[in-house]
């Protein structure tokens, strides 16, 4: 009996054909189709990774833009009380300079008593 060992590539026509026995067949497919079960569970988790990331980054989003939205209310309500402020400063060197007034008419008015 002869050994020959398979595979066995061949030209046939122009195209090569490759000779094999059924169990190495049967190993190809079941190698294949394991292959491609673990491509399409890794791409699955891809996926859902993805869509954690996407409503995880969503969430970040939405807190840093409320944060941003607090601090230009507080900036806003600073500005506010800071001019406030320098109002109430005018309005003290107003009034201030209506005393000194008040105080030298009547000062001038007991001076033109004498």
């Amino acid at each position: 009996m002869s050994y020959s060992q398979y595979p066995v590539k061949r030209i046939f026509r122009g195209d090569s054909v490759v000779i094999m026995k059924v169990s190495q067949a049967d190993t190809i497919n079941l190698l294949f189709n394991s292959y491609n079960d673990t491509i399409n569970i890794l791409k699955n988790s891809l996926t859902l990774k993805k869509q954690k990331y996407d409503s995880l980054y969503q969430t970040i989003y939405q807190t840093k833009d409320s944060f941003y939205n607090w601090k230009w209310k507080y900036e806003a309500n600073r500005n506010n009380y800071i001019a406030r402020e320098t109002e109430k400063d005018k309005d003290k060197k107003y009034d201030f300079a209506q005393k000194v007034i008040l105080i030298g008419i009547i000062f001038l008015q007991f001076q033109s008593l004498k």
